[in-house]
Parts: C-alpha cells; structure tokens; sequence
C-alpha cells in the first residue's frame, strides 16, 4: 500500500509538472499567436495608409507640382540621349562633367521611359517616394528600438511637404536616405566589418546623388551618434573598439566628399556663393509653432492644423523629458536631440542660398524636426498614450492631404487649358516660356495663398509632348543638373544677360538670332498684369513681340498667350527667313 501510494505521488507529481510545461506552453504559444495578430494588424494600418497616400499621384493626369514638369523634362532628354531618333534637338544641350549631386531621380525616371511614358514615369517615382519615407522612418525606429510599435507612423506628416509641391523630388527622397543611412549604422554598430563598410559606401553615394546638402547633415547625425555609442559603451566599462565604433565607420562615409570638392571645383566660379536672409524670433517662432516647411500653402485651415500638430508633439517631447527627468538616466539615443540641436544651429547660421542652392533654411529645418520625430519613436510611451499620439498626427496629416487634394481639383482644368497651347505649336521647335508672376490663385480669382506655382514650368510638359527645345529651362541653366546648355546656345547667358529672368522678366528676345542664328519660335507669356504694361523691361518685351510675334493663342480662363514667330520675306532682325511657315525649322 505505501508503495502503491509512493508510486501515485510520483505520477502525480510527474502529472503536475506535465501540466505546468504544457499550460506555460500553451500561454507562450498564445501569447506568441497575439504578437503575431498584433503584428499583423500594425502591417495592414501601414499598408492601408501607404495605399491612401499614393492615391493623388495617381487620381490626376499630371500631379501638380512646381519644378516637377522641368526634372521630367530633363529625364526625357536623358532618357533619348543616345538615341538617333529622338525628336528632341540635343544641340543646344550638354552632359554636365560634374558630379552633381541630383543624378538619383533623374537617372531613374529616365531608365523608366525606356519602358513607359514619362507621366506614368513621374508618378511611379513620386510613389516609390510617397512608399519609402514612412517605410524608412519605420526601419530607423526599429534599427534604434526593435520594440518601436506605431508610433513611427508620424513619418507620414512629413510625405506632402513644402518641397514636394515644389517639385524637389530629390531632396525629398534624401529625407528618407537619412533614415535609412541612421537606420543602418544603428543597427551595425557593433559589427562594423568590411561587408557593412561597402553598403555604408553605397548608401552614402546613394544620399549624396540625391542631395549633397542633407548627405552632410547625415554625416554629421551618424558621428553624433557614434560618438555618443563610444561613451555610453565606455561607461559600462568596454575601453576598446574606439577605431571599429569612430574611425572605421567614417573612413567609408567621408569618400564621398571627394565628389563634393570636385563639383565646387568645376562649377563654383558660375556661382553666386552666398545670399544672406536675416532672421528674427518671431520667424523662428512662426516657423516653428505653425510647421510651415510641412504646408503647401499659408492657408488659416493648414496653418491651424499645422499649429495643433506641433502642440502635440511639444506635449509629448514634454512629457517624455519630465518623465525621463524623474528616472535621471540618459541613454545613447537621446543623442538625437544633440544632433537636433545642431542642425538648429546650422539653420541659424546657414545663408538664405548658396553654391546655386535656394531655400537653404528652409531645407535645413525640415531635419530637426525629422530627427525630434525619431527621437519620440523610440521612446517607451505607454500604449495609450501611443495610440493617442500616432492617431492624432496621422488624423492631422491625413487632413492636409486632403486640403492638398482640394487645391489639385481646382488646378486641373486650369492646367487642362494651360496644355490646350500644344495644339497651336509645331513639333520639333524652340519656345521661350516667361513667368511674369508666381501664380496663387483659383478660377473665381481667390488667393489660395499658395507656396508653389503649378504653371511655373508647365510648359515643359508641352515640350514633352511635341518634342520642343525649351528656353528656359531653370536646371539647365543653372548647372546643378545632369544636362546643361551648351555654352554658346545658353538663353539665360543671352536672353536673360547673364541674369535670371525674374518677375517680370528681363528677356531680349531677339538678341538670340543676332548671338546663335537660332529662332526663337515661340514665346509663351503667363499672368502677364495690368502693372506689367508700366514697367521698363516688360514694354520692351511687349514691343519685341508685337514687331516680330503675332498672337495664336490666349486661354480663356487663365492668364496665358502664346506668341509664334512671325513668317516674312525680309527683316533686319530674321534676315534671310522664307514665306513658307516650314522655313521656321531650316536654321535649327
């Protein structure tokens, strides 16, 4: 009996411990199975949103920006450069010798048109780019914190910024190779060998070809952090690795400013090298209590919501920093406000342009912010509190989206009729577009306070079309672009006389033929105003045109007129120019 007795002890114990390993188990399955859901679920948001962002890129014809029709026009040319019968006379442009640093998009929407048109082109491109910021901004949250968990959807506020709409397609993309570059040294920072030196290598020629300005602002991110890695390893006692964590990482890094020095060297004697913009603390203030840099326009409703996302993440930073005030204990991550710090500094400090760079300041400050946002994404917020945040932003940036979209609407049909021009201008020829002032406003004449002008460059678009030589195309002229113009072709050099054309511009049109023997055959006039007809540059473009132009086209709900080259027998000013209108293509 007492053995029957022992032997039951036994096999209940032995039951017992089999039911505790498989009830633990079955909680770490189920637990596992919750992460799994929770994962899943966090997957479909990401993919839901990304989905939502890219629908406007591909809900109109054209997307509306302001220096996108001219970087698609330069792909084109690109994209037919070797090609004998390409419609597009390459003789009045070059192949930039420099390494400029905007080769990323430019090369890829050219490899694109290989095998679509160039508006399908565009928006593939500006989708890759709407796709891969939040997906960096996730990667370098988690390459900090592996536990980061939708919170770093804040990323998507950043997508339809100032310099979207303004067509910087490159800078925007830097932004995302910012993250990228952080994420990955992040993650590799303990293991730094030759593999992950090469793909340090790569990424960085990768973010210089897409912007040299943010590829140094990145450089300068990762030393900061490496620095801060180094001490806090040091703290814990490990005195060894200062080459494998400062050194080494950099030695990849810095050989890429070789191409820097060698694009200033080629190019820095054309350039006016700096031009100031003071600054108060009320444009601080503004600037930083609105998020400007993240509107397309000065809009009240924009501005309001902008004004309430930078509550919200003054509230969060607050509350943050007071709770880690409390715990009294710094981590190698909080490095990010270092870097924040000094790229606020640097926004203080940097001129207005530089180098043929414009909106300096205003570039450089959309990287505090950025590096302020991936502080917050890996930090450990109560989920609450995360979900509140995360949806707040998101709600918020979902609602500029919107306003953006309303403004496209009304912009299409103006556009629609801006390209009705096409159908007045022959295939292969040249035309001179000029900009008398940046347009703001919507059909019924309401200032929509806009940032950016939609029609600045359309008319490059055009020359897409028909296959036409523009005159004034602002990257070929101003040499931080894969092609040029060829020096002794070049229209701002002769046209605008060494100046940029300007509002109203300053444009001697005839004074092409007299310098290159080349036509100019058409000249495109936009929102041309009632004060234009008293100013001295604008009467003498006026007279030139009314002596040599006749009038083919004028829209009939926006201000634009389209001129062709009149077609005569004789005149000092075409001399030797025949009475059939094919004559216009002879002396090309």
């Amino acid at each position: 009996m007492l053995v029957f007795e022992f032997r039951s002890n036994r096999q209940v114990q032995v039951m017992g411990t089999n039911a505790v390993k498989w009830t633990g188990t079955r909680a770490s399955s189920l637990l596992s199975s919750m992460h799994r859901s929770r994962g899943i679920g966090e997957k479909l948001i990401l993919a839901i949103l990304l989905v939502v962002y890219s629908i406007p890129i591909w809900w109109f014809h054209h997307f509306p920006s302001q220096d996108g029709p001219g970087h698609l026009y330069n792909a084109y040319l690109l994209s037919g450069w070797w090609k004998s019968s390409f419609p597009v006379n390459r003789g009045f442009f070059a192949l930039n010798r420099a390494p400029v640093p905007n080769w990323l998009t430019t090369g890829l929407l050219a490899l694109l048109m290989q095998v679509m048109t160039p508006a399908t082109a565009e928006k593939v491109v500006l989708t890759l780019y709407v796709i891969f910021l939040p997906l960096a901004m996730r990667y370098a949250a988690r390459s900090l914190r592996s536990s980061s968990r939708y919170i770093y959807l804040l990323g998507f506020l950043f997508i339809y910024n100032y310099f979207f709409h303004l067509g910087m397609l490159n800078f925007c993309v830097s932004l995302a190779w910012y993250l990228v570059f952080i994420g990955y040294w992040a993650r590799n920072r303990h293991c730094l060998g030759f593999r992950q030196i090469l793909i340090l290598l790569c990424l960085t020629l990768l973010f210089y070809f897409s912007n040299g300005l943010s590829y140094f602002i990145g450089l300068l991110t990762v030393a900061v952090l490496s620095v801060a890695s180094f001490f806090s390893e040091y703290h814990r006692g490990n005195l060894t690795g200062w080459w494998e964590k400062l050194v080494r990482p950099h030695i990849g890094l810095l050989l890429v400013v070789p191409l820097s020095l060698s694009y200033l060297a080629l190019h820095g004697p054309y350039y006016d090298w700096s031009r100031s913009s003071p600054l108060t603390w009320g444009d601080i203030s503004w600037m930083f209590s609105r998020l400007t840099v993240l509107t397309a326009a000065n809009d009240n409703i924009d501005l309001r919501i902008t004004h309430a996302v930078a509550a919200v993440l003054v509230l969060a930073f607050g509350l943050k920093c007071y709770s880690r005030m409390k715990v009294r204990k710094l981590i190698w991550t909080d490095s990010l406000l270092i870097a924040a710090l000094l790229q606020f500094i640097l926004y203080l400090l940097a001129p207005e342009a530089a180098a043929g760079v414009g909106l300096i300041k205003a570039r450089i400050i959309l990287f505090p912010l950025l590096t302020l946002v991936l502080w917050l994404t890996v930090q450990p917020f109560k989920r609450t509190f995360t979900v509140i945040l995360t949806f707040a932003v998101v709600f918020a940036s979902l609602a500029l989206v919107g306003r953006d979209v309303n403004r496209y609407v009304w912009q299409a049909p103006m556009l629609d009729q801006f390209f009705a021009a096409a159908d007045h201008i022959e295939r292969n020829s040249t035309i001179l577009p000029l900009s008398f002032h940046q347009a703001g406003y919507d059909p019924q004449g309401r200032d929509r306070k806009l940032k950016y002008d939609p029609f600045l460059h359309a008319t490059e678009l055009i020359a897409i079309e028909k296959g036409l030589v523009d005159l004034n195309d602002y990257e070929a002229a101003t040499r931080n672009f894969p092609l040029v113009y060829e020096y002794a072709l070049d229209p701002s050099r002769i046209i605008g006389h060494e100046r940029e054309y300007g509002f109203p511009p300053q444009a001697y049109v005839t004074s092409y033929y007299r310098s290159t023997g080349r036509f100019v055959d058409y000249v495109l006039l936009w929102n041309v105003r009632a004060e234009d007809f008293s100013n001295a540059d604008a009467q003498r473009t006026f007279k030139e045109l009314a002596a040599n132009y006749e009038l083919v086209y004028s829209a009939p709900q926006i201000p634009l007129q389209l001129f062709a080259r009149r077609l005569r027998q004789s005149s000092s000013l075409w001399p030797g120019e025949g009475s059939s209108r094919s004559a216009r293509h002879r002396d090309r």
